[in-house]
């Protein structure tokens, strides 16, 4: 299934006296209607949108996502970094569901007032037509 996630970078710190790993991943949303060639979200109308669910408007974003050896496990590195990547990816993708929902919500907001807008013309197309109709005298006019 299509995220349009794209993770550049990952980076691991470990501390094995603590038992403890961190992964550090960069990431970006890539949006493809919203870039300087195709522009159909303004930038500052876009930084609003993701403000609205508590995201800065930047190109990329880091996450960090931390794995603890409980003093009951013996410490495995392979295991920790792939806890740790766990974590920060579903933080990762959890923003990214917020940033699409944002951006949901303002196109349902612009559908729906288009969908008013159009049922406007068919109400007054409607009434012209009427009009027009009594114009010319094939339905008699309405008191």
């Amino acid at each position: 299934m299509k995220t349009r996630v794209q993770i550049f970078r990952e980076t691991y710190y470990v501390n094995e006296s603590k038992q403890v790993v961190t992964c550090k991943l960069r990431f970006r949303i890539d949006v493809p209607w919203i870039s300087e060639n195709r522009p159909y979200i303004e930038s500052d109308t876009f930084g609003k949108i993701l403000k609205s669910v508590n995201i800065k408007h930047q190109s990329s974003y880091e996450v960090i996502g931390v794995a603890y050896c409980s003093p009951e496990d013996s410490f495995d590195l392979e295991t920790g970094k792939r806890i740790a990547k766990s974590r920060a990816e579903n933080y990762i993708y959890r923003m990214a569901e917020r940033y699409w929902m944002a951006l949901i919500d303002y196109y349902d907001k612009l559908i729906s007032e288009f969908y008013g807008y159009r049922n406007g013309c068919v109400w007054q197309a409607n009434r012209e037509e009427d009009r027009l109709l009594t114009l010319i005298g094939k339905i008699p006019k309405q008191e």
